[in-house]
């Protein structure tokens, strides 16, 4: 027996089955089952961020995107929902930060029964050169009587600030 083709069928007969498909379109639809969500994209500002900058991410997905978290240089970024499946958020990348390139990950949640993926991305953080200036001041304006309370202060803010740049190293502040 040889495949039937649409001359075979009655006009009743192609009804029904196109009725049938569109029933069970239809059906699909009601059960809550979706197409597999399309897939996430990520854009930039700067393209190549350097040292010190800071840098607006912004994800993209299809409507059927309900949360994103973003991790970068170990840090969550704090993202605000700009539309249907696009979200929006400013990271910075420290002065600490080594030029190089960084992984960005992204964790978003799809659809009704809250399907998690994940993707990430690699960015390329570029050096950055500081201008430096020089000041020179007369001694006259600088100098001040060494007494034993200017020097006891002078070491306990010495102390301070080093314990501050450490700490702004480490990402503590």
């Amino acid at each position: 027996m040889g495949a039937l083709s649409s001359k075979d069928l009655t006009r009743t007969e192609r009804s029904a089955i196109l009725g049938a498909g569109v029933l069970a379109l239809l059906l699909l639809a009601a059960s809550g089952v979706q197409a597999a969500p399309g897939p996430l994209s990520l854009k930039v500002t700067p393209t190549l961020p350097q040292v010190g900058d800071p840098v607006l991410l912004e994800v993209r997905g299809d409507a059927e995107v309900h949360h994103v978290t973003v991790v970068f240089l170990g840090h969550v970024v704090p993202l605000d929902a700009v539309g249907e499946g696009r979200f929006r958020g400013i990271a910075p990348v420290g002065l600490h930060v080594k030029p190089g390139a960084k992984e960005v990950k992204i964790h978003s949640w799809q659809g009704r029964q809250g399907e998690r993926r994940t993707m990430t991305v690699q960015l390329r953080v570029t050096p950055r050169r500081f201008d430096e200036e020089q000041l020179t001041v007369d001694g006259k304006f600088i100098s001040a009587k060494r007494t034993p309370g200017l020097k006891a202060r002078l070491a306990r803010e010495r102390r301070e600030i080093k314990r501050a740049w450490r700490a702004s190293r480490e990402g503590a502040l």
